[in-house]
């Protein structure tokens, strides 16, 4: 699995979760994994400490995979695949990942995880033609786009109140850093701010997990 883009601390974290999306989803770990990683420090704690969230976020990965697999799918005849090895995947992914970073460097591992869940020797297709390998990239780019810019027209509806709930509730544990800890937990995805309204546990548990965080940066 490449973690080349994130930073160190992150690929530690990324690594960890990877090994239990593995044990939840040994089919599409590298795939889920690419896409779960774009949650960031925050949201890499949250699901490696509950293990509600990350089913959902697997979940919800796989839907996206599914969703893309439908628009991406040729209709009619095909013909079969020759069978592949755990080995000629992992080589070719590590060949792909390389092409989409020169196309699209920013969103590279979330695209090679969308673009993976082809068969082999259609990746080889892409590999070898620079053209479908671009359209190919592109057509992935737009469905992760729209798919982040789903959920955040959706989220912007209810964060703001959600926002101010959360503050009431974090300020009667840490005063001081009320207003700062709120930032951290606004990052989270909106479904799981909601889960973490609605159950104090979870709500010590992310609180207590942002804390932390800030003393790893050094404040006191």
């Amino acid at each position: 699995m490449v973690m080349s883009e994130l930073p160190k601390t992150e690929e530690v974290l990324a690594e960890h979760l990877y090994a239990k999306v593995r044990l939840l989803c040994p089919a599409y770990a590298e795939k889920v994994t690419g896409m779960l990683v774009e949650s960031g420090r925050e949201g890499l704690l949250l699901m490696l400490n509950d293990d509600a969230v990350l089913q959902d976020r697997i979940v919800t990965a796989l839907n996206t995979i599914e969703d893309y697999r439908s628009d991406s799918s040729c209709h009619g005849e095909q013909e079969p695949c020759p069978k592949e090895s755990d080995q000629d995947r992992d080589a070719v992914g590590e060949v792909l990942f390389e092409k989409v970073a020169e196309i699209e460097p920013e969103l590279s591992a979330q695209i090679t995880g969308m673009l993976l869940e082809l068969d082999v020797h259609t990746l080889e297709k892409l590999i070898e033609s620079s053209q479908e390998l671009t359209i190919a990239v592109d057509k992935a780019k737009s469905e992760y786009l729209r798919h982040c810019n789903g959920e955040m027209n959706s989220a912007t509806k209810t964060r703001e109140e959600l926002g101010e709930e959360l503050f009431e509730l974090v300020v009667s544990r840490h005063p001081e850093k009320a207003a700062k800890l709120t930032g951290m937990l606004l990052e989270m995805p909106l479904e799981e701010l909601q889960r973490v309204l609605e159950e104090s546990s979870k709500l010590d548990k992310a609180v207590d997990l942002a804390v932390k965080a800030l003393q790893e940066e050094g404040e006191p």
